[in-house]
């Protein structure tokens, strides 16, 4: 699915569509380590359960701060209860590189 949507991490539910945590390329990418076969392992097993999220009302600046605070390289995007989207550490240096005359 990273490689399909072109993405980075995800948020994983549950089946009642309810967040239990966020997966990303690195999580998969420590788990290639184990030796495990990835056919008989769920998700679940290598998801991070705290899930760090951010208003959409809030500024860059503010996801930037966040993202430094708590260490992560993804937030989840939040409108109230409703997740709208993941911002990540890669969408800064695309936004960076885009507006790099700007600055």
């Amino acid at each position: 699915m990273f490689i399909t949507q072109n993405i980075s991490g995800a948020p994983v539910v549950d089946d009642f569509g309810d967040m239990i945590g966020f997966v990303s390329k690195s999580d998969i990418t420590r788990f290639n380590f184990t030796g495990e076969d990835p056919a008989y392992v769920r998700v679940h097993v290598i998801t991070h359960p705290q899930v760090i999220s951010i208003e959409i009302s809030a500024s860059i600046g503010e996801a930037a701060d966040l993202m430094l605070d708590k260490h992560v390289h993804h937030l989840v995007v939040m409108d109230e209860e409703d997740m709208v989207g993941v911002v990540s550490s890669l969408d800064f240096v695309k936004f960076v590189a885009r507006n790099r005359n700007k600055f």
